[in-house]
């Protein structure tokens, strides 16, 4: 099973963590190797940490080895383990491994950066910011993230009565942005990453999402300045909890069918007031 892990990383060196779980020292320039999560029993060595503060184990010792193909981890591994990079700067690195529930996680990821914090560790830099790199732009700063959360696959054939949107509402939304803000890139999640490709408008700066865990989608959306939604209530949640402009779908059902049956005359009891409508 594969685990996602956050990275945290102290002192001046940075750290990248992107979706495969590599990271890269970018003081020296030199590749360390990648924090991979398989799942495997492999007999490892023991470590313990603790909170200096008080006598008691804060974190749950764990087995891992270090390998070319970076670090695996037993499945059953306690919920938040400590890894020491391998390098001779004395760095260390908190990796959550995620286990239940969304409240037991939530529980683990507010550990986690309890532990962080006590330590004087700050978050790691994420995939966002590499992908501003990629586009030759100085820091997020500088650039404009649109998260867009195209939905088809099951919505396509599906009798309820959803309306897919359509490609000339995905190049409307996208010309809306670009025609309005500076350096703008778009973070695409799909369904159907050969029909978004298909019909994303040409000259456009697309970062894709492979992950397909639906908390992964989620959590990287969000952190986008605005959104363009398609259909159903996936995209919504992405659009409310992203906040900045949100474009939609004007008719996300079909007259007649069942599901229009659910929404007002103009659909203003789904999308929120403010909300642009194409």
């Amino acid at each position: 099973m594969d685990h996602q892990t956050i990275l945290l990383d102290n002192g001046e060196e940075k750290v990248y963590c992107n979706p495969i779980n590599t990271f890269k020292n970018e003081r020296n320039s030199t590749n360390n190797q990648a924090i991979v999560f398989l799942g495997k029993k492999i007999p490892a060595l023991f470590k313990k940490v603790r909170n200096e503060s008080t006598t008691k184990t804060f974190l749950k010792q764990t087995k891992f080895t270090l390998t070319t193909k970076g670090m695996k981890i037993p499945t059953m591994a306690p919920a938040i383990s400590a890894v020491k990079n391998n390098s001779n700067n004395n760095t260390h690195f908190l990796c959550p491994i995620f286990m239940g529930g969304f409240g037991n996680m939530m529980f683990q990821l507010a550990a986690h950066f309890g532990a962080a914090m006590s330590k004087g560790m700050r978050e790691a830099k994420s995939k966002i910011d590499q992908t501003v790199k990629r586009f030759n732009i100085g820091s997020t700063r500088d650039v404009t993230l649109v998260g867009v959360h195209v939905r088809r696959g099951d919505m396509v054939n599906h009798k309820f009565g959803y309306n897919i949107a359509t490609p000339e509402y995905l190049t409307k939304a996208v010309q809306y942005f670009k025609s309005k803000y500076k350096n703008v890139i778009f973070i695409i999640s799909s369904q159907d990453i050969p029909w978004t490709k298909a019909n994303m408008p040409n000259n456009t700066n697309v970062e894709y999402l492979t992950s397909p865990k639906r908390e992964i989608i989620v959590a990287t959306l969000t952190l986008c300045n605005h959104t363009i939604t398609t259909v159903g209530s996936f995209s919504w949640w992405i659009g409310w909890l992203t906040g900045g402009e949100v474009t939609y779908f004007k008719w996300p059902a079909k007259e007649g069918s069942r599901l229009r049956k659910q929404y007002s005359k103009d659909f203003s009891d789904f999308f929120y007031p403010g909300w642009i409508g194409m």
